[in-house]
């Protein structure tokens, strides 16, 4: 009888969470706020970034190989697509995701690599 109602119980908790699934999936959207991060590859530092909730984007980084800070300035979506210039050519692409991260890629002349930030 208790090996019954421990089935029953998973069961019923299994149905429960895969009705709230589309719930929960349809209601998220990516937020504005200040973003902290990281890139990495062929430079690397520090990123410093605040999405608005218009869409736009500033910020800062600043190359810890290098040892200099840039300005950053681009635009986000509601899709979660990011972009973003710096100076000197600097360009970033990522997208956002429901757990308030950005991902993506960057480029600067040849050089290359990855970056990363968290919501705060």
């Amino acid at each position: 009888m208790n090996r019954q109602k421990k089935r029953i119980g998973v069961f019923l908790s299994l149905f429960v969470l895969l009705l709230a699934l589309p719930v929960a999936g349809g209601a998220w959207t990516p937020q504005a706020g200040y973003y902290r991060g990281v890139y990495i590859g062929g430079d690397y530092g520090v990123l410093h970034l605040q999405l608005f909730e218009d869409g736009s984007l500033g910020g800062e980084g600043v190359s810890a190989s290098r040892e200099f800070s840039f300005s950053l300035q681009g635009d986000w979506t509601l899709e979660g697509e990011c972009r973003f210039e710096g100076e000197e050519g600097r360009h970033f692409e990522g997208r956002l995701d429901e757990f308030g991260r950005l991902l993506g890629q960057w480029h600067w002349g040849e050089l290359k690599g990855s970056f990363s930030a968290l919501v705060q």
